[in-house]
């Protein structure tokens, strides 16, 4: 019988490597849930038509819109739907623009709700208010049905899977841990409050199961401890498993928080799982410092691209810190991988990782040409050479982003 091996018991005593904090292989990460989608109880939506948020309302080359909001008496809500605000005397036939994101992230974008000031992104152009509605719809049929597959799967476990799978050749090979990392610094007097990335796991092959590996966008905030690292933290983790459920390749993805005040133990509190034959898998990022009434509070949304249905579907991830950061100091890509000499290959892809806006002092900004960097940071077991991982920063940007690159290849 293959017995199954918890992330955290792949590094071996010997040769782990100490670094700053704990991480993720630390956890026993079978235990986590698995994330479910919001609903339309916890996400906004702002209709009106597609004229408001084309052309004339998009500061030239800049792609962000400046709209001011008729009042609110011109909108009413639709039966079924008590979130949305649809801007009266629409043709049913008439182009939309639609802003559907989480409740917490409309706060934070939109302090002012009279006048919207934002990427384009975030609106979504439809041909008609019927046709939305028609995928709206599905789109709910759908996340109901999530919902319920994820219920089935957290009352199974993945050991009487594992028990079922044929035995794997496995070869001697390298052990311990080998981590790249490639570091973006914030403008000193900048204030980043709210940053937006795109995340595409890219590829994924492997056979054996002595290894973890983890390609991360991790974010580090403005109060530094004596280490010269980031007391409080926030990542967004590709987790790629040696085994899953069915015996498959699979992949989950983590919204981490620290908060070293407290203990150095990454603060995870769901998963989101992509199944192997999804890759290329894209999804947006979007860490968000909470101010006002949301201070203490930080988010990381993931917004999905990929359902059927043509919506995008988002999952989160939040934490109050009582003692919190007020803005975004640092921005890193990391591949990090561990062995115990029982993995005959893996492939694991994550490219690109980009950032494409920054927030501050609500203003908006291209990243690239205000980070300075990349600096590399390498760790290796000790006696052993660098290998296995590479991370990657353009040193150019066609379009004002910071493109990175995430590759574990052994």
């Amino acid at each position: 019988m293959m017995s199954m091996v918890s992330a955290k018991d792949l590094i071996s005593t010997e040769s782990s490597i100490e670094t700053t904090r704990l991480e993720l292989h630390d956890l026993d990460l079978d235990n986590v849930p698995i994330a479910r989608p919001l609903t339309e109880s916890e996400l906004v939506t702002i209709i009106v038509p597609a004229y408001i948020v084309t052309d004339t309302n998009t500061i030239e080359g800049s792609s962000i819109l400046n709209i001011t909001m008729p009042s609110d008496e011109l909108f009413y809500s639709q039966a079924g739907f008590p979130n949305s605000r649809i801007l009266k005397q629409m043709s049913e036939n008439e182009p939309v623009a639609v802003l559907r994101i989480p409740d917490y992230m409309f706060r934070a974008l939109v302090p002012d709700p009279a006048s919207i000031s934002i990427p384009s992104q975030y609106f979504k152009v439809f041909p008609s208010l019927q046709e939305f509605n028609s995928l709206r719809i599905e789109e709910n049929r759908q996340i109901n049905e999530e919902i319920k597959k994820i219920e089935l799967e957290e009352n199974a476990t993945l050991q009487k899977f594992i028990d079922n799978l044929p035995p794997v050749e496995m070869i001697t090979m390298d052990s311990g841990q080998w981590i790249s990392r490639k570091k973006y610094t914030a403008p000193t007097n900048w204030q980043i409050d709210y940053e937006i990335g795109k995340m595409t796991l890219s590829s994924y092959t492997r056979t054996g199961f002595g290894h973890f590996i983890f390609e991360e966008r991790e974010i580090g905030l403005n109060r530094i401890g004596a280490n010269g690292y980031s007391i409080d933290a926030m990542e967004v983790v590709a987790y790629y498993r040696p085994y899953s459920s069915d015996g498959s390749n699979r992949i989950e993805v983590y919204p981490v928080f620290y908060n070293f005040d407290l203990n150095e133990s990454p603060i995870v509190g769901e998963k989101r799982v992509i199944q192997p034959w999804t890759l290329p898998h894209d999804f947006g990022m979007h860490f968000i410092i909470g101010k006002g009434q949301d201070t203490g509070w930080y988010w990381i949304s993931i917004e999905d691209f990929n359902p059927e249905s043509g919506l995008s579907r988002w999952y989160d991830g939040s934490y109050f810190d009582t003692t919190p950061s007020q803005y975004i100091k640092t921005m890193t890509v990391s591949s990090e991988v561990g062995l115990t000499g029982q993995t005959t290959s893996f492939d694991a892809r994550t490219t690109p990782i980009k950032e494409e806006w920054i927030r501050n002092q609500n203003m908006w900004y291209k990243p690239f040409g205000y980070y300075s960097g990349p600096i590399s940071e390498q760790f290796h077991p000790p006696g052993k050479p660098m290998r296995y991982v590479s991370t990657v920063g353009d040193l150019t940007s066609p379009d004002g982003n910071i493109y990175t690159h995430a590759y574990c290849i052994g």
